[in-house]
């Protein structure tokens, strides 16, 4: 049987994962617990290995109300985005999308996808 060491360079990561060991032994149930872990280390590796994230990036993170989106949400926040976009549906899911820091949504039931580019690409100097 092989063993894995997963280090946690960053203070608030650290402190996350302290809080949710606390919240699996006294909460949660065996079949609820590891359901945290998997989104967040499938949003963690979208981000940073696949995407390269870096303090700074503009994020865009499609269904942010999925439980894999709300992990992007949370780990770019905390790892330094300067833009966090968010699409979903409804206006309820994004207005839970911003209590968790996305600083903008669109609801791609009344807005033209047009819209997330002119948020994005604004941003971006022109040449």
């Amino acid at each position: 049987m092989s063993r894995s060491l997963f280090i946690i360079s960053d203070r608030n990561l650290l402190l996350a994962v302290a809080k949710f060991f606390t919240l699996m032994i006294y909460i949660l149930t065996f079949e609820q617990a590891p359901a945290i872990p998997e989104v967040f280390f499938t949003a963690y590796d979208a981000l940073i290995d696949k995407a390269n994230f870096q303090a700074g990036d503009t994020v865009l993170i499609h269904a942010g109300a999925s439980g894999v989106g709300v992990a992007a949400i949370q780990l770019a926040r905390v790892m330094g985005a300067s833009l966090i976009a968010i699409t979903s549906r409804t206006n309820w899911k994004l207005e839970k999308c911003r209590s968790l820091g996305a600083t903008h949504t669109i609801n791609t039931a009344e807005a033209e996808f047009d819209r997330v580019k002119e948020i994005l690409f604004t941003r971006i100097p022109k040449n």
